[in-house]
């Protein structure tokens, strides 16, 4: 839980920088950096596990350093994987709250950081919480990635489950896989919610 919600926090911020990029300087090349970025959805897990082993490794003999795996690496093969589950709702949050009250804030003397902290984020905290749910769940529920990146005794749900699974010991594997059925299914509700009185305060505001 912990490793994904660090992947998740990070996904989502990143999504919220790159975005907002976008957003402030529509250039082709923004717009491209910005698709290359999610392209990581489309590509397999295995094959994002494996790039990210090779990197470590590479940097490893570069700098003369022991490869040692750790959850960090897990947590970069997250944010390659999912920043992509991030950036649909960060995306569809810009475009709803418009640039109006952006290009106010800027007129008044304030810095691009500032009016994102102070003006952007707090309209679109629905947006911010469905781009850190949606990556979250994906992350908990996440395999490949984790079997070949985790440390040694180093397990997340998913691989608890895993070898219980393989050996058809259900029962034993059943514990770790309603904690990700209810860890799924949680902010499921909050994001139904959310959309629920979002869709509320839109048809009072019309």
């Amino acid at each position: 839980m912990s490793v994904a919600f660090v992947g998740a926090l990070l996904t989502t911020l990143c999504a919220v920088i790159v975005a907002e990029h976008q957003r402030i300087s529509p250039t082709r090349f923004s717009k491209l950096m910005a698709r290359i970025t999610v392209v990581g959805y489309s590509i397999p897990s295995t094959v994002i596990a494996l790039s990210v082993l090779s990197l470590i490794f590479w940097v490893a003999n570069a700098w003369g350093l022991p490869l040692t795996l750790s959850p960090a690496m897990i947590v970069l093969a997250y944010l390659i994987r999912y920043l992509a589950v991030s950036m649909q709702p960060i995306e569809s949050g810009f475009k709803r709250i418009g640039t109006r009250f952006t290009e106010a804030s800027r007129c008044l003397g304030h810095g691009p950081t500032k009016t994102l902290v102070r003006v952007d984020l707090p309209m679109m905290k629905t947006a911010l919480y469905g781009a850190f749910l949606l990556a979250f769940i994906d992350m908990v529920k996440e395999l490949p990635i984790v079997l070949i990146l985790r440390p040694y005794n180093f397990s997340t749900l998913s691989t608890t489950v895993f070898p219980y699974a393989n050996d058809e010991q259900i029962p034993e594997s059943a514990l770790a896989s309603l904690l990700i059925v209810g860890l799924a299914f949680i902010p499921v509700l909050l994001l139904v919610a959310g959309g629920s009185s979002t869709d509320k305060k839109d048809k009072t505001l019309r």
